[in-house]
């Protein structure tokens, strides 16, 4: 009997032992699949600088103006960008330190219950790492973009057209990573690891609790980062992209109708002509197009609506 004993607890704790690295291997492979998909670079556009389509237009002041307004902008939104980034950085970064560093670790896992609890702390640690790695690791062009463009010189007419082009970068660059940051993506993580992860625990345990803090924490969390998100970048810098030539087409258009009343003033005194008629000759009626005088009254007669017209001179 107590061999038997041995042998039950012996293949219970290699069942467990086993169980728990099943565990491991998918919490690491999930981690690392949502950390892969986190960290996916926005993809690159292929854009036009503005300013190239009519830099030669410009001049000097024009050029400063138009970084200088881009700086202005960036300006206005880093006290948001700086806010929103290394807040929620903060406040992820704890979570995942208090989920996996203090209270999974002080879970008996002896129990199912305890079990649930260990795994749905593990899952909320998890998913505020990959949250936090992408706030650390993503660029912030909308945070240290004004001190690169001001830190440019701008001597000459070359290098204010290039701190120009680099200041349209910066915008530009920062608008793609907004929007990486308020996209699809940013929900599709979100809410994605939620349902998967609570979806396995309420399958596996019956722990309302733990199903509760994977459906309901994550999502949450993760659309508040989304919609308190800066966003402004890419919809200024498609405007800006759109106007930045403006005063290049008025001034044409401007000139080009001087040039146009200029000609049309010279061909009407071209068109002039003092051609008299000879006093002898007789003055008679001109004759229409049916050879008679426009000077006989004429009236058009329809018999019918929409039929043929008679033409009737007196």
């Amino acid at each position: 009997m107590r061999c038997d004993f041995l042998y039950g607890r012996s293949m219970s704790s290699r069942n467990a032992t086993s169980r728990g690295a099943a565990i491991g291997r998918s919490v690491r492979f999930g981690f690392t699949g949502a950390l892969v998909i986190a960290l996916m670079l926005p993809s690159a556009a292929v854009r036009a600088q503005s300013i190239d389509l009519c830099v030669h237009e410009m001049s000097d002041d024009q050029i400063d103006s138009h970084t200088q307004l881009i700086v202005g902008a960036l300006r206005d939104h880093r006290t948001h960008a700086r806010a929103w980034r290394f807040g929620w950085l903060a406040a992820y970064t704890a979570i995942a330190v208090g989920a996996l560093a203090i209270i999974a670790p002080g879970i008996d896992r002896s129990t199912d219950d305890g079990q649930a609890r260990w795994l749905g702390y593990i899952g909320a640690g998890t998913a505020a790492s990959v949250a936090a790695a992408r706030l650390a690791f993503y660029p912030m062009p909308d945070v240290w973009g004004v001190r690169r463009i001001e830190r440019m010189p701008s001597g000459t007419r070359e290098e204010r057209i290039a701190q120009a082009r680099y200041a349209e970068s910066v915008l530009s660059s920062a608008g793609d990573w907004q929007k990486l940051m308020t996209g699809t993506t940013s929900y599709a993580i979100a809410l994605g690891w939620g349902i998967a992860w609570g979806t396995a625990l309420s399958i596996k345990y019956d722990n309302a609790f733990t199903s509760a803090l994977a459906f309901v924490g994550s999502p949450v969390l993760g659309i508040a980062t989304v919609l308190t998100a800066p966003n402004w970048a890419a919809v200024y810098a498609d405007n800006l992209r759109g106007g930045v030539c403006g005063h290049s087409y008025v001034e044409v258009r401007e000139g080009a109708m001087v040039e146009d009343e200029g000609l049309e003033g010279e061909e009407e005194v071209e068109e002039e002509d003092d051609w008299q008629p000879p006093e002898d000759l007789e003055e008679e009626a001109p004759l229409d197009a049916l050879g008679t005088s426009s000077g006989s009254p004429t009236v058009m007669v329809y018999p019918t609506f929409g039929g043929a017209g008679l033409n009737v001179t007196f």
